[in-house]
Order: C-alpha cells, then structure tokens, then sequence
C-alpha cells in the first residue's frame, strides 16, 4: 500500500459532499417578449472554473491542483457534459432556461464508506403548446449512447401535480433520465447554494420564475461519473453554534438546545408515521432512513422562498413492496398515507403502470408540514436506493444492499418521502 492510499483508506470513511454540490455552471438562455428562445451559443454555459478566496478545505484541495488524478477525471467528464449541452440547444420550440453542473460524492456502491464523484448536469427545458412538441425533439437529441425505445409506449404527459420520469437505458453512460412535468412542479429545481464552488448565473427563485413562464418543463439530468480512483475526503465537523451574524446554524439547530422540544416531537411523530405504513396489508416494509437535514432559501416543500433563512426538518424515506397486481398495492398505500397528507385533488385514474424504464412521481397538497411525495416504479429502477449515510444525522435498517435485495423479491415499489419540519428562521 502506498503513502497516498494508505491517506485515503483512513480519511475517507465518512460521507463528505452528498448535501453540498460542486457547481460549475448556472446559466439563463431567455426568450424574447412575444417571439422564440434567443439563439444563445452553448458555450456561454461553461464558466471559468472558481477560485478559491480563502483557506482551502478537504474537498476544495482534491480539485485544486489542475495536474491531479481527480482534476483531470473532472476535466474529461465536464467536456462530456458540454458536448451533450451542446446537442440540447437550438431547438425551434423548446427554451433552456437554465442549465446547472453540479459535482456529487455519493457513497460507492461496493464500498460504502469511499465515494466515488460525478458530474451531473441539468437541464431545464421549457416550451408553450402541445406537450408531445416539446417532448419529442427533446428525447430525439439526448446523448447518442442512450437509448428511450423501451419507453416509447407510455403517454409521457405529465396532469398537474405529478412528475413522471423517462429513463433512458444506457450500457455505457452517461446516466439519463427526464421529469416531465408542468411549470407548477417546483420541487424538482436543484438549489443553486453559493459558496467557493458553485458559480451560480441564477438563483433557485429565478430558474423557478423562469419556469413559470412556460406552460411545460423537462429536466433533463445527465450523470458523468468520474475515474472510480477518485474520492474525497471528510469535511470536519464544525462545533460552532452561530454564523457571522449570530444566528444560530445548522449545528445548533440539528444538534443542540436551540430547537431541541421541537425536534424531538418531529422525530416521534415521524416514528409514529413509519410504524404506520409498515402495516398495510399485502404491502412489505423493505427499510426505512431516516435523516436530520436543513436547507436554505427553500421552504419545507422544497419550494424556492428568499425569505427562508433555515428550514430544518426529519426526512423520512420508506420503502414499501409488493406483488401482484399493481393498483391494488397502490391503492392500499395511498389510502394509508391520506393518514398523514391528504390526497384532497388525486386524480381518479393512473392510466400506466411502471417498467424497468419509467417511474412517476405524486405530490398531495399537505401544508407547510409535513410534507410528502411517492415514488412508483419497478424494482430494477437505477439509483432506487438512497446512500444509507454513516454520520450523526442518519439512522437506517437495514442497510441500503440490504434494502436492495428485499426489493428485487417483489414486483411493485413505492418510494415515500416524508418531511416534518421543526425549525424556520427568516430573513
């Protein structure tokens, strides 16, 4: 074993950059009053890379020498990602009105406590008119190597208040999927944090106004991973209670006495949820995560809010299973989670059931808290299974392979996503 990777074995054992992105690019392409998108060159996408203005972190110095391993892993897949950005402009009908590359350390997959990078890329299209005018050229110049054809039978327009989500098979990479949804479907934006690494050309808020402004969107996500032998290091853990201004941060909210009663009554209740949808009866209870989270300019339901200083919440992620017929399981998981959100507009038909290349997303109108979202898809979705995070925040059972595995039993899986939030500090 060598100096550098013995260095590595014992400092990259913990989860470093799966709440905070590396962003490298954030730009509008607007339309004209009254007329099409203006033709904006692609390359106006690609910023000069950051430079850092103060002492650099872990994190920050993986990247910093442009002669590194990991520097060049990230320079190859940033030119992948430019030459698909590159394809999805020019369109007659459909606007970019923002684009995002963002840098991600998830968990490895073989090795849970090294993280492995990639690059991801998002793309919000937007158009006016029929639906399939918009879906069809868009699905036509994704990446070469990625093929929908398995998706091509479904009747991809999304009614209001869901997201459905194509997923395009790819041997090769990069990974490639779509929400398509109308301009109200705000939880898909990315949050465009501000900090050494992200070069942000517009805010959350701002894309979302954009978005507003057309009556469809498709957010494209393309993912570029980096050479497997890159990984980073943990940040340390940050003891201090308040930020510049005195207010208390994160740390304080998550772990301390700030906000202690009300998050110890978010967690029970949170609790009390969970042991509720482990018992509908047909439906098997796969695993449960659960997670103590904030973040900024975003209100509980993950809506763009400038007034939001902090909002911190429980995540709870569950994953349920079944067999047999699809609807009925369906069926049985939305009448129990009414108990917690009511589903007070729900469409009264699903006219598809999902396949190894499609999911679909649905939103009940909850209040400010909690809030929630379900996921329906096949066992053999890609990337079903959140990272289970080792750290003070994270409790999981069992383990994500262990979640993995009790999925692929069954036929049918429902993805919940419950926030209780317990703390919200405006501006």
């Amino acid at each position: 074993m060598t100096p550098r990777t013995g260095r590595r074995r014992t400092s990259f054992a913990l989860l470093v950059v799966a709440a905070a992105t590396v962003l490298t690019g954030c730009s509008l392409l607007s339309g004209l009053a009254g007329g099409g998108p203006v033709p904006v060159p692609a390359s106006s996408l690609r910023p000069a890379p950051p430079t850092p203005t103060r002492s650099v972190g872990p994190v920050e110095a993986l990247f910093a020498d442009p002669h590194s391993d990991a520097a060049r892993a990230l320079q190859k897949a940033t030119q992948l990602a430019t030459a698909d950005t590159d394809r999805l402009t020019g369109m007659d009908v459909v606007t970019i009105s923002a684009t995002q590359r963002i840098l991600v350390c998830p968990e490895g997959s073989a090795t849970p406590d090294w993280h492995q990078c990639l690059v991801r890329a998002f793309h919000y299209l937007t158009w006016n008119g029929e639906f399939r005018d918009g879906h069809d050229p868009i699905i036509a110049r994704l990446p070469v190597t990625c093929s929908f054809a398995g998706t091509a039978h479904v009747d991809w327009t999304p009614p209001p208040g869901t997201a459905r989500l194509q997923q395009g098979l790819c041997p090769e990479g990069p990974n490639a999927w779509v929400h398509w949804a109308t301009n109200s479907w705000y939880r898909g934006v990315e949050a465009c944090r501000r900090d050494w690494y992200n070069a942000c050309g517009l805010s959350t808020a701002e894309i979302v106004d954009e978005i507003a402004r057309h009556t469809w969107q498709g957010r494209v996500r393309l993912s570029y991973p980096l050479d497997p032998a890159t990984y980073v290091e943990p940040e340390p853990t940050g003891q201090a209670t308040a930020d510049a201004q005195g207010r208390p941060n994160e740390y304080a909210i998550l772990f301390g006495s700030k906000a202690e009663a009300a998050r110890h009554r978010a967690i029970a209740r949170a609790d009390a949820d969970t042991k509720a949808l482990s018992r509908i009866a047909g439906v098997t209870l796969a695993g449960t995560q659960q997670r103590l989270d904030c973040v900024e300019g975003r209100d509980n339901a993950g809506r763009a809010d400038s007034s939001v200083r902090l909002v911190c919440h429980v995540q709870v992620t569950q994953y349920l299973s079944w067999s047999g017929d699809f609807a009925r399981g369906r069926s049985r998981i939305l009448t129990a989670s009414a108990r917690i959100c009511p589903w007070r507009n729900e469409p009264s038909s699903f006219d598809w059931r999902p396949t190894n290349q499609t999911r679909t997303q649905q939103q009940p109108n909850c209040g400010e808290t909690p809030t929630m979202y379900l996921d329906w898809m096949k066992p053999h979705a890609k990337e079903l299974v959140h990272p289970c995070r080792r750290d003070a925040r994270t409790s999981c059972s069992p383990n994500s392979d262990a979640v993995t595995s009790a999925l692929l039993a069954h036929d049918w899986v429902a993805r919940i996503g419950i926030q209780y939030q317990f703390y919200k500090d405006l501006y």
